[in-house]
């Protein structure tokens, strides 16, 4: 599970911002809004709220930049998407960390690259029993060349994986490639653990071997009061014409779902952008809350109706194992009954920097407060700053 994540000169985010997933509330929280670990209680949910251009995306984006280094700098020899602040003084890399519990152990893992190589990168791990953190290993580019330093939990043969790694690819990825066991493990749970429905997704997962996956999707999509009999899935070659006369488009690699409602066959083509929203999430939220991973969405109400947004939090706060952080605009579940303070974060932009902060900065939050009326008002920030809309002139022209 995640319990921390840095970020550092990417896109609008300037300066160090950090997320933070470790239960800070003096509050004492809902009961299942955390999950107890010897390093102690980590949130299951962190909503984030802000302006439009705020930085929102960009928090989120980071995340999944860090987790697509790890798992294709090794296979795909290209420039690495490095972006970095556009108004910086300098040129500085990009810096991602995240902080993570893998098994029973804690551990802290990070890199600084430019689009040519990777700079620095380490890895520290924290024991539950000692509760002292220590290094596997540290990689910095100084002086022309690559020098590498290990602690003593480092197993394998250090000069070959050395030898074999690229400057633009990761040090971490390439031991994992190579199975060295705790990196493939690390690996492993970055690539599989982590999924993401950022900006226009139509996420499908692919193998449906298991027929109980689409029985459980289809609950789902019941539960949130979509109206159909039975949820279909064909190949691309077996797509047949809709109810509503129409060839459902199909992408390639994509599975073509349907809905069949009294006898006849209706396609994502024939359904509204809340149906198909909910039909595209179903897949990554279910696997999420099964693997026990983490599930990063922007905007999580989009399409959506406000209860199902709510019940889809609510999910996870019933969940003993998974988390979700997400983007929204939403502010009817910006509510004490369902966050604690140290769960709601909110983006606003200085100087065209990206700023995050969460709610328990701020001081005399009470539990009982309204916070959706105190946030829309201003208390908190956030909020984009209005004039009057002027869509056209006094005669209607533009």
């Amino acid at each position: 599970m995640i319990v921390q994540f840095k970020v550092k000169n990417y896109r609008s985010i300037s300066t160090e911002q950090i997320l933070s997933f470790l239960a800070q509330s003096q509050d004492s929280h809902h009961k299942g809004n955390t999950i107890a670990t010897p390093f102690g209680d980590v949130l299951k949910s962190i909503a984030i709220y802000g302006a439009n251009a705020s930085g929102k995306s960009n928090v989120l984006k980071a995340l999944n930049v860090f987790c697509e280094v790890v798992a294709k700098s090794v296979e795909i020899d290209s420039l690495l998407p490095s972006f970095p602040f556009a108004f910086a003084q300098n040129t500085e890399p990009t810096e991602l960390e995240l902080i993570f519990i893998v098994g029973k152990k804690l551990y802290r893992y990070g890199f600084a690259f430019d689009t040519k190589a990777i700079i620095e990168e380490w890895l520290f791990v924290t024991s539950p029993t000692t509760q002292r953190e220590s290094e596997i290993f540290y990689r910095v580019f100084d002086e022309g060349k690559y020098h590498y330093k290990y602690g003593r939990s480092f197993k394998g043969e250090k000069k070959v994986f050395e030898e074999r790694t690229r400057a633009n690819s990761l040090f971490l990825s390439k031991c994992a490639f190579e199975n060295q066991e705790l990196m493939r493990e690390l690996f492993l749970y970055i690539k599989d653990k982590v999924f993401f429905l950022i900006q226009g997704y139509r996420y499908f997962f692919k193998d449906f071997s298991d027929t109980r996956f689409l029985q459980k999707q289809e609950k789902f999509l019941k539960d949130a009061g979509i109206e159909f009999d039975t949820l279909l899935l064909e190949s691309n070659q077996q797509v047949t014409m809709s109810a509503m006369g129409e060839v459902a488009k199909a992408h390639t690699n994509e599975p073509i779902y349907s809905f069949l409602k009294k006898g006849k066959r209706f396609y994502m083509e024939d359904e509204s952008e809340g149906s198909t929203q909910l039909l595209a999430m179903s897949a990554p939220l279910i696997k999420t809350i099964e693997s026990g991973g983490i599930i990063i969405v922007d905007e999580l109400e989009k399409s959506l109706h406000p209860l199902i947004v709510e019940q889809i939090v609510k999910q996870f706060h019933d969940n003993n194992k998974a988390q979700i952080l997400f983007t929204t605009h939403n502010t009817t579940i910006l509510k004490s009954s369902i966050f604690c303070k140290d769960q709601i974060y909110f983006t606003e932009k200085n100087d065209y920097a990206t700023e995050l902060y969460s709610l328990l900065e701020f001081k005399g939050i009470r539990s009982e407060d309204n916070y959706e009326k105190k946030y829309l008002a201003g208390n908190y920030g956030a909020l984009p700053i209005l004039r009057d809309f002027e869509l056209g002139d006094e005669n209607g022209e533009r």
